[in-house]
């Protein structure tokens, strides 16, 4: 049944459901196309007549396709945002803003995976996802063109929530961001980001935070796909008005084959530190206070790798991981004789059985991408007097016995029925499960209304400190461990003191 209501932009119809409301497709922006593509967005405020927000918008471009397949339209139209509320009533309820992951490359705010209502429903919140330019139509980085436009795009969506979620039943004052993979990295970079302060409350990131080149050369990695990238163009490095003349099809196209080389080594297009969007010292800006005021809930997956090997022929994940990192990790300084430990402590704490499935690069991947990086943020947050908790989901699939890389975010919105799920993150429907789930979407949106995650089906969690490293294990028995996995971690320790010595701050 369709809802027609009035606005501060204007009136529009949605979807009525028995306990929610549905908001498909809310322009936030006008469409970054000709003179504006490659530009900063701007912003819509206001429209004529109704708008139809009854189904979803297109998203964005991206060069490869996600598994499972996404079945949406894919445009450079694509700033939008949707809004899922247990009633447009004038009630002022917690926001929470989810971005997605995908790497900066693909994926979408609008498949069923994240669809809000179950959420909505469950924390009485209201629940906004949104789309933002990816690749290299939000992150190419070149001399003459705006840098970071997808973190741009996530700025201008957030603002229109600012404006407008009254209307929806929301609460401006009370809103929390939260994000999966790229999409955490983002919440990361908004922390720190002048043009996102007073645009949230609070800050959740799921299996994502600063990557190490963000603290030596990432601009160097941005840099060489850009240059790589106007090459297959043949166009001179820069030339903003060859490129928004440029047909679609070749950009992607060009996209595709620089991030397809750069593919589990450099990042070709993904948020630089520009000095100007992102500060030049990210965590000295978070140590500073920069983000003193925002409560963060911070944690990783057990095993995030096995999800990627779904786009790789059988057996060579594993092999490119060693290789890829390893090879990383001594470009960056550490030494043969760390490396070396680190992967012997690895062997030392996990079972024979993981090391004969070479589980041990399962867990590299993991620490490298993920735990590591989350660690460095959550200490940096902490050292600013800032409240920070941490998680790490361990809850395994059956088919693959690991808590791999997306898997919480099915517990997160209640959507373990989707269809839009790998068969290896299946589980079954049990009360177990389905407990845990609600477990996690309580202290979600408990996080969102209070700053604190702690309530029923979970035991207290405290707040994470540098000295016990408080972690919340959620599992079908969630509990609280102390410094997990803690040799590994000082193991890592070592070659991020080397790594950002020797490469210096940012």
């Amino acid at each position: 049944m369709e809802i027609t209501l009035t606005t501060r932009p204007g009136k529009i119809t949605g979807l009525q459901h028995p306990a929610h409301q549905d908001f498909l497709g809310i322009r936030y922006a006008q469409a970054p196309v000709g003179e504006l593509r490659f530009q900063p967005p701007r912003r819509i405020d206001s429209w004529e007549g109704t708008y139809d927000a009854t189904q979803y918008a297109p998203m964005a471009p991206q060069a490869y396709a996600d598994t499972p397949p996404i079945q949406l339209e894919e445009s450079e139209d694509c700033l939008s945002l949707n809004i899922f509320t247990p009633a447009a009533d004038g009630k002022l309820r917690p926001v929470m803003v989810f971005i997605h992951g995908g790497g900066f490359m693909i994926d979408s705010a609008s498949r069923p995976r994240t669809y809000g209502g179950p959420l909505a429903e469950f924390g009485d919140v209201v629940v906004v996802t949104i789309e933002y330019r990816m690749g290299a139509f939000g992150f190419l980085y070149a001399e003459g063109i705006p840098p970071n436009l997808g973190l741009q795009d996530q700025v201008c969506a957030l603002e229109w929530v600012q404006r407008n979620i009254a209307s929806f039943g929301g609460d401006p004052g009370c809103v929390t961001i939260f994000g999966e993979s790229a999409g955490a990295t983002s919440v990361a970079y908004l922390l720190v980001m002048s043009s996102a302060r007073g645009l949230f409350q609070r800050a959740i990131l799921e299996s994502g935070a600063f990557p190490f080149e963000s603290r030596t050369d990432n601009r160097r990695f941005a840099q060489t796909g850009t240059r790589k990238f106007f090459d297959l163009l043949h166009l001179p490095p820069g030339d903003l008005a060859a490129l928004q003349h440029a047909p679609y099809a070749s950009l992607l196209q060009a996209e595709k084959k620089v991030a397809g080389r750069m593919l589990f080594s450099d990042r070709a297009f993904y948020p630089a530190i520009d000095g100007t969007v992102i500060p030049d010292d990210i965590y000295a800006a978070l140590g500073q206070g920069h983000a003193a005021t925002i409560p963060v809930l911070i944690g990783h997956n057990a095993e995030e790798l096995p999800l990627f090997g779904v786009f790789m022929k059988p057996g060579l994940t594993q092999t490119l991981v060693k290789y890829s990192i390893l090879g990383k990790l001594k470009k960056l300084g550490a030494t043969r004789g760390q490396i070396k430990n680190l992967l012997g402590q690895y062997r030392t704490t996990l079972s024979p059985a993981d090391i004969a499935e070479r589980r041990e690069y399962n867990h590299l991947f993991s620490d490298e991408f993920f735990r590591i990086p989350a660690t460095l943020l959550a200490e940096a947050h902490n050292a600013s007097a800032a409240r920070t908790y941490f998680y790490k989901f361990a809850h395994p699939a059956p088919g693959i016995r690991a808590a791999v890389h997306v898997m919480e975010v099915y517990f997160v919105f209640g959507t373990l029925d989707t269809s839009d799920i790998a068969d290896m993150m299946k589980v079954p429907l049990t009360a177990d499960v389905l407990a845990l789930s609600r477990a996690i979407m309580t202290a979600w949106t408990s996080f969102a209304r209070s700053g604190n995650p702690n309530g029923p089906g979970l035991p207290e969690w405290p707040p994470y400190e540098a000295g016990q490293r408080l972690t919340l294990l959620l599992d079908l028995e969630p509990r609280l461990v102390e410094r997990p996995l803690d040799a590994i971690r000082q193991a890592w320790m070592e070659i991020v003191a080397r790594m950002f010595a020797r490469n210096g701050s940012r």
